[in-house]
């Protein structure tokens, strides 16, 4: 009997202590000791609240997970009166709230950085805090206790991100150094929550007038803010964007449709990736907000991004064509492409990073139409622009070199070539002087009869003819005239 009496109570203590285990999660505390954190794990999701730092850094970084949990509050008083940290800085974790009296009282803490996420700042979550400089307000935040920044005598500078404030408690910031709020038409602010001259902006019928008679109140209306706004740019390029604000005004820049962040700033700009991506810009006063979308376009081309060519012109030199064209802003360089007709058929035949093209590939006596266009190299990938007006160009060539003859009646006689010119050089009394230049198109014949009886000698030099230039070929032999 007393061996199952005790098997019983056995039994019952081990239930006991199973089911007294199995609550551990819901509320447990631990001190991790590698970070210096002491914290708490709690609720059915496991979220963390920092409880304490015992750590011996004067730098501080939160870790976005403690015990492998999101670490979303820091607790009452976890900091306060630590005259060690110097910067706290919380931008990687998830916190949503600071509680009352959190960093309160740490004198040598010249900065913090908020995360993004950060809604509330408890009761006196910084007061004392004598060599804070500046404050950086995430976009959403939404509520300042009572004394929060109280005392805080080197705090002069706020970014204010957001136009979200639902209330800011008596004393906030009372003791700063701050000369500028702007307080959102429905905030709830409490008594002397600034230092007496601040200058507030604020709306008409502002319901916390009264808790604000210390200050120098301005009244602001709606304000004027760039309407949406298409900017094209070459896929994968990198594109400023921005807008423009007035006074007192600040903005925050998301990537369409994902909440998240990109840059705040008051000079309201940021760079974003092209393609079909839309950018929102959240524009605010602390009164009234807008939102101003901009989408860049892009295309894999560059086609109708980047400048046209212009100016292109063609000349020749020893069987060559040189192409020429006007230096176009923003090239990495420049495409040739030549077709054997003006409206289709035209290749990519070369690419160059100067504005001269020398095409050693032509045939004489062809016709070829040239055209040229900016590229741009963009994530390793060339994107060309719009290709510029066609240059009709016909190659000429050099002539070979002619073989001279004469004959009894002094006529001298040569090969003749299709669409060539001639120039004749007699000698006259030990002197070569040019005596005549025939073209082909109006002299049909191949020879010519020199009738100066002083002439002693001839030799001719053909050549090819163009719109703005003339190309011969070399001498030929000489030949002797009997008087």
């Amino acid at each position: 009997m007393r061996g199952y009496i005790k098997k019983l109570i056995m039994t019952a203590t081990l239930f006991v202590a199973f089911f007294a285990g199995s609550n551990v999660g819901d509320s447990a505390s631990a001190q991790d000791m590698s970070g210096g954190f002491e914290y708490a794990v709690a609720g059915s999701h496991g979220e963390v609240k920092i409880t304490g730092y015992y750590g011996t850094e004067d730098s501080v970084a939160v870790p976005e997970y403690l015990a492998g949990q999101r670490v979303v509050e820091i607790g009452s008083k976890a900091f306060s009166g630590n005259g060690r940290i110097l910067s706290c800085d919380l931008s990687q974790s998830s916190i949503v709230k600071i509680s009352d009296m959190a960093f309160s009282d740490c004198t040598a803490l010249k900065q913090i950085t908020l995360p993004p996420e950060l809604k509330t700042i408890g009761d006196s979550a910084f007061s004392g805090c004598t060599a804070l400089e500046n404050v950086d307000f995430p976009f959403f935040m939404e509520e300042i206790g009572e004394y929060a920044f109280y005392e805080c005598a080197s705090l002069s500078e706020l970014a204010q991100e957001g136009g979200y404030f639902k209330g800011i408690g008596a004393f906030a910031f009372y003791g700063t150094s701050i000369s500028s709020f702007a307080v959102p038409s429905r905030c709830q602010v409490g008594s002397s929550a600034f230092p007496r001259g601040t200058s507030v902006y604020t709306s008409k019928n502002n319901e916390s007038l009264p808790n604000l008679k210390d200050c120098v109140i301005h009244e602001i209306s709606d304000f004027d803010v760039s309407t949406d706004v298409k900017k094209s740019a070459i896929v994968g390029q990198r594109v400023m964007l921005s807008a423009e604000l007035k006074p007192g005004t600040w903005c925050a820049w998301e990537k369409s449709g994902t909440g998240k962040i990109l840059s705040k700033s008051s000079a309201c700009s940021v760079t974003a990736l092209a393609g079909s991506t839309a950018y929102a810009c959240h524009v605010t006063n602390g009164v009234h907000s807008h939102d101003v979308f901009y989408i860049v376009i892009g295309n894999a081309t560059g086609e109708g991004i980047l400048a046209k060519v212009t100016g292109l012109s063609a000349t020749e030199k020893n069987n060559c064509v040189i192409l020429k064209w006007k230096k176009t802003a923003d090239a990495d360089g420049y495409v040739i492409y030549r077709s054997a007709k003006p409206g289709s058929g035209y290749k990519e035949i070369g690419t160059t990073r100067s504005v001269k093209y020398t095409d050693r590939s032509g045939k004489r006596g062809k016709t070829y139409y040239y055209k040229a266009c900016t590229y741009k190299m963009v994530s390793g990938r060339r994107a060309c622009g719009q290709k510029s007006s066609y240059k009709k160009y016909k190659l000429l060539g050099i002539p070979a070199t002619p073989r001279l003859k004469i004959n009894r009646k002094r006529y001298i006689i040569w090969s003749r070539k299709k669409g060539s010119g001639v120039v004749i050089y007699v000698k006259r009394q030990g002197v070569w002087i040019r005596a005549k230049r025939l073209a082909f198109s109006k002299y049909r014949q191949n020879s010519i009869r020199i009738s100066a009886k002083s002439v002693t000698a001839a030799k001719i030099r053909l050549y090819y003819q163009g719109k703005d230039y003339r190309v011969g070929s070399k001498f030929s032999n000489v030949v002797r005239l009997r008087k």
